[in-house]
């Protein structure tokens, strides 16, 4: 390898390490989940039977924010109409049907978002117009 190609090697490695110092973005998010707490749900009302709940909570390696999910597909709702998501009896967001029919709360620990940090045995409770539609009970998985 001649000097030159050496020299340009170089300053492109210096140059890469530079950009991505500055545009990396700060604290990364994601990463190595550490612990998982997934919620198994129970279907109270009938005509959400075809629904299909997930909800979890990941806390990831090295200090990283922790990620909190909920998404709720295949709802037998109209667009615009609202849900409401209580973790352990308290209000945690209101949230409303989108044009997919699902209805969708994701927010990282390091957002203008405040919600609990979830341990096994909370629960979440999936709310529509007063009554009580599922109810998902947090098991830590790993």
């Amino acid at each position: 390898m001649d000097k030159f190609t050496l020299i340009f090697a170089i300053s492109a490695f210096v140059f890469l390490v530079l950009f991505l110092k500055v545009f990396g973005g700060g604290k990364s998010r994601g990463g190595r989940v550490i612990t998982r707490y997934t919620a198994k749900f129970q279907i109270l009302d009938p005509r959400f039977e075809t629904s299909r709940p997930e909800a979890d909570y990941n806390i990831f390696k090295d200090g990283k924010p922790h990620k909190f999910e909920i998404d709720l597909e295949r709802l037998p709702l109209s667009e615009g109409e609202e849900l409401k998501f209580y973790i352990n009896g308290k209000l945690l967001s209101d949230v409303k049907v989108d044009n997919e029919l699902e209805a969708k709360f994701e927010h990282w620990s390091d957002e203008d978002v405040d919600f609990p940090q979830i341990i096994e045995g909370d629960i979440l409770d999936i709310i529509f117009k007063g009554a009580h539609v599922m109810q998902g009970i947090f098991e830590q998985k790993w």
